[in-house]
């Protein structure tokens, strides 16, 4: 019974992937995500039909446009590795990072299984950030997620999160990650996207770090 309701979740992610490559005939879905950057304060938006941009109250400064897509390629691929070995050697504190080829074994076994998902987050600079989501039994997992650390504080995982969200919430299946219990950064912002902590803490890797299950309904 649980490989059919794996089965049914994988073919969920992937009929849903299909449908919206038959819309974009490039093979992406686009989300625009509105987000100011510079000092952080609060602006006003102004949407146009060619451009989204914003202007600081402050500044009147032209924002970055925020895409989020979903795309797998070899080279999509390993912009995600080296995202994630930039990010978590500053998470870890490491001398330096790993190279991208290092991580990328780790990402394509995410995306092995059947309906597994290659999201980034784009601007014209290139990509921000990504996170890799992997269907389960009964719900979606987000495997993997990470900006890159010349992109934090700008608001990029909260697009990606708002992207996931909106793409489980069509499918209709609850999301579920896991995170570093101790690394507060990343658990402040799952719970500012509507994530909610489980009770459930397990060590899931070879760093010995505990971590613990956030969950959220569709």
């Amino acid at each position: 019974m649980h490989a059919d309701l794996h089965r049914g979740c994988a073919k969920k992610l992937q009929e849903h992937a299909e449908n919206l490559r038959r819309v974009h005939p490039a093979g992406r879905f686009a989300f625009l995500a509105r987000r100011p950057i510079g000092d952080g304060q609060q602006g006003t938006w102004a949407w146009n039909d060619d451009s989204m941009t914003t202007w600081n109250k402050s500044s009147q400064k032209r924002a970055e446009q925020l895409v989020v897509v979903t795309e797998d390629s070899p080279e999509a691929r390993l912009i995600a590795a080296g995202i994630w070995a930039r990010a978590t050697a500053l998470r870890d504190q490491l001398p330096e990072a790993a190279s991208a080829q290092d991580k990328l074994a780790g990402i394509e076994a995410a995306l092995a299984g059947e309906g597994s998902q290659l999201i980034l987050a784009r601007t014209i600079l290139g990509a921000q950030g990504f996170a890799v989501l992997v269907p389960r039994e009964t719900s979606a997992e987000v495997l993997y997620l990470a900006v890159d650390p010349d992109s934090w504080g700008r608001g990029v995982a909260g697009a990606l999160l708002s992207f996931i969200r909106g793409f489980a919430d069509e499918m209709m299946v609850d999301l579920e990650l896991w995170v570093i219990a101790d690394n507060e950064r990343a658990v402040r912002t799952y719970e500012r996207a509507g994530w909610v902590a489980s009770s459930d803490l397990k060590v899931r890797n070879a760093s010995g770090r505990l971590e613990r299950r956030f969950r959220l309904s569709h």
